[in-house]
């Protein structure tokens, strides 16, 4: 792989700096972010309150299956900040891997991460694939679309898919990280996958996810259910246990009501309608509990994934 390729910037993690540095905004949800040596640490904002107790139970769901690598993270113990281990160091914080994302490799600013297909990433990343592993490193890739639809994160974009290498044959995706239930907070609750999928952007995507597993990812349709049926379990055990940790701090309580709903509804938006029914959610735990219905979303808002227009718009005559 030429060296040249290899020079954009990633989101969570950036190789060639390990000094203690804050990163700026990364999108809309939360505060600037800092990097250190060996970690990175986000915390929340008036908008997005508790994001390290909602980004540690999301990307828990995908990592309690322990199928494809995951970040490790560890929230502080008010769960307003989330503290995420850097993957491409060692134990004393030195570099041992290169980075590129697909925003970089498909030439796009980072700005504009949101302004292209999930087929672009999946094809911009995959040329550098190894053969011997293309069939692990697709599927890693599936459960990362996939954990997305059920958690209902909206962020996911350009730079959340990146490829860590030591040479031209030693390259894969991260571990999979920055998974955040973007639905559980009101100005973002309307927002749909930050990527469109077979040119649709919608979590109701029907059919749509299938084929662009069997087709895209050579995962058949069997496999694909069971993949959903694996992720729907593991969110229903995980809701379970963030509703107990808002039992025992009430101040969570809101938060976690909004991601046990968007959870909810992320299963059956996935699940075969003829067989949902019988299949176990969260709405037992979810009136057990007393839980209200979830906060109506906010209107005349920036959709994640929107950028700023470069112009005022015409006025009407």
């Amino acid at each position: 792989m030429p060296a040249h390729r290899f020079r954009a910037w990633c989101p969570f993690i950036a190789p060639e700096e390990t000094h203690d540095e804050p990163l700026g905004p990364l999108g809309p949800l939360g505060k600037p972010a800092l990097r250190t040596s060996r970690h990175i640490i986000k915390g929340s904002d008036d908008s997005t309150p508790y994001l390290g107790f909602n980004v540690f139970y999301s990307m828990r769901v995908l990592e309690r299956l322990n199928v494809v690598p995951v970040v490790r993270t560890r929230m502080s113990e008010d769960r307003r900040v989330l503290v995420a281990e850097r993957f491409d160091v060692d134990e004393h914080g030195t570099p041992t891997h290169g980075l590129e994302d697909a925003c970089g490799l498909l030439g796009l600013p980072p700005h504009e991460k949101y302004a292209t297909t999930t087929e672009k990433v999946l094809n911009a990343t995959r040329a550098y694939l190894p053969s011997a592993q293309l069939r692990v490193q697709l599927e890693q890739f599936g459960w990362h679309v996939l954990t997305n639809y059920v958690v209902r994160n909206a962020d996911c974009h350009a730079k959340s898919i990146a490829l860590p290498y030591t040479r031209l044959g030693d390259v894969g995706f991260t571990p999979v990280y920055d998974i955040v239930t973007t639905q559980t907070y009101p100005p973002f609750a309307n927002d749909p996958p930050g990527l469109s999928i077979d040119g649709r952007q919608t979590w109701v995507a029907g059919k749509a996810l299938q084929r662009f597993f069997n087709a895209r990812l050579g995962i058949a349709p069997r496999h694909y259910a069971e993949m959903v049926e694996r992720l729907c379990g593991s969110a229903v055990q995980i809701g379970e246990e963030v509703i107990e940790a808002a039992r025992n701090e009430p101040r969570w309580r809101p938060v976690a009501k909004q991601m046990v709903h968007a959870w909810n509804e992320g299963m059956t938006s996935r699940r075969d309608p003829k067989k949902s029914v019988a299949l176990r959610g969260l709405d037992t735990a979810i009136a057990a509990d007393g839980f209200s219905d979830p906060e109506p979303p906010e209107q005349l808002r920036v959709t994640i994934g929107h950028s700023e227009p470069l112009a005022p718009p015409r006025r009407r005559r």
